[in-house]
């Protein structure tokens, strides 16, 4: 049961705290309509052009495996830091996840992923 109140308290604590924030910005941030005020700006130049640009899958991919390797890499690391307390049991589930982990990046190696730069000539025009 105090599992349980702790898990309430702990509800309502973040509740205020999100309702809190949104309603202070609401009462004390800025109020104002100028020309520019709902355009995009990003890092100090104005944006230019549509926003529905066509990335090459290559971009997707990295940030794909920027991710994978990412959380891989935290799951391992608590793994470690808790290996006496997994037993033999956490050792060979973790050596588990670690093949197949190898096994995905033998498969991004076969489909050519980590070639993040494939550059094709550019057509001459003349």
């Amino acid at each position: 049961m105090s599992g349980l109140l702790a898990f309430i308290v702990y509800f309502a604590a973040v509740l205020i705290t999100a309702v809190g924030m949104i309603g202070i910005s609401f009462f004390i941030g800025q109020r104002h309509q100028e020309r520019s005020t709902g355009e995009a700006y990003e890092s100090g130049i104005c944006s230019v052009g549509t926003s529905l640009l066509r990335f090459k899958v290559n971009f997707y991919h990295v940030a794909i495996l920027f991710v994978i390797l990412d959380l891989e890499s935290l799951f391992i690391f608590i793994w470690a830091l808790t290996f006496r307390e997994a037993g033999w049991t956490g050792f060979i589930v973790m050596l588990f996840y670690i093949l197949v982990l190898l096994l995905v990046v033998v498969f991004f190696w076969r489909e050519g992923i980590f070639k993040i730069n494939k550059r094709r000539p550019l057509p001459l025009h003349g």
